[in-house]
């Protein structure tokens, strides 16, 4: 986000009403508005209704402080030189919170899909795999051979299929495996959750840094191994407090969206955060209903009325670890 944005956001948040300020004309204020979107929302502003509809509910990739971090880290990590039990990571935090979307951003950037790439033992210095539903040993070695693209017959021996694995991972040069969706660890037994942190241990002995993906939940479970609890680091994604990083956040949002007139939309930080307790993804729900509630009932930006009656259902209560 440009420093500009946080500034006017900023601003624009603790605005008082008292204080004389040089009023800009209403031609000036929407100039200013429609250079400041991102260019297809600017080219979509005379388009048809469900033309600028579907625009407003693209993805949105918006690399705010928390984000650029943690993604930071991720990097350093990968391309710090090969030792035997690298640091990992615990990327946690509540549904909503962009976990998804910076793990999906991070593989794109770095070659996370090795079923891309040509040869006969291409290098894949990322690898990406969701946890199976009630994840033990045989079920994520499986899992990360089907990503691998590698043929595997199982007998019914999970400790077989797992080094032959660790065999491939090692051959193709893999430096670092992001587990998404740790929490399907959870519901197998304690005996066989043991088994999978002795593979994911197993994995860090060959030097690949290991990432797991979930919920505050998954704490927890890495608690239950007091070595493990040691190599993977937690790294926290909680969403925004009402501050200026959050002002700036939806700001940002505003420049996505293709309506003719300036919402200002920093003005109603206060309203916005305790309606979503501050979850990103809940802000950009609320923001892409109203928006989209402004152009279907033809108005020229988003105000009070959008947001309180745009078809936007608020969570009942704030999710464990968010800022609110």
């Amino acid at each position: 986000m440009s420093t500009s944005i946080q500034l006017n956001a900023l601003k624009n948040m603790n605005d008082d009403s008292s204080t004389q300020r040089p009023e800009e004309s209403p031609e000036t204020k929407q100039q200013r508005h429609l250079e400041s979107l991102r260019s297809e929302a600017s080219a979509c502003i005379n388009a048809l209704k469900e033309e600028r509809i579907e625009l407003v509910f693209r993805d949105k990739h918006i690399l705010y402080p928390e984000i650029k971090e943690v993604l930071s880290t991720l990097k350093d990590a990968l391309n710090r030189p090969k030792s035997e039990r690298p640091p990992g990571f615990a990327l946690v935090g509540p549904s909503e919170t962009g976990k998804t979307s910076l793990i999906n951003r991070f593989g794109r950037d770095l070659g996370g899909d090795p079923s891309k790439r040509v040869g006969v033992h291409p290098s894949v210095p990322l690898l990406i795999s969701k946890m199976p539903p009630r994840a033990d040993e045989a079920r994520i070695a499986l899992m990360l051979a089907r990503t691998m693209a590698i043929p595997v017959v199982y007998g019914g021996k999970a400790r077989e299929v797992s080094d032959l694995v660790i065999r491939q991972l090692i051959l193709k040069n893999v430096r670092m495996i992001i587990f998404h969706e740790f929490n399907n660890v959870k519901p197998v037994s304690f005996q066989e959750r043991e088994v999978v942190y002795h593979f994911i241990k197993d994995l860090n002995n060959e030097g690949i840094v290991v990432v797991v993906v979930g919920t505050e939940a998954s704490i927890a479970l890495i608690e239950e191994d007091e070595e493990l609890v040691t190599r993977l680091r937690p790294l926290r994604l909680n969403g925004f407090a009402l501050d200026s990083n959050f002002a700036s956040f939806v700001a940002t949002l505003e420049t996505y969206y293709p309506l003719s007139q300036p919402s200002n939309l920093p003005q109603f930080c206060r309203e916005i955060h305790r309606r979503t307790f501050g979850v990103v993804g809940e802000v950009v729900t609320l923001l892409n209903e109203a928006a989209a509630w402004a152009i279907r009932n033809e108005r020229p930006f988003i105000n009070c009325d959008a947001l309180q009656n745009c078809r936007y259902i608020p969570p009942a209560s704030p999710p464990p670890g968010s800022k609110s």
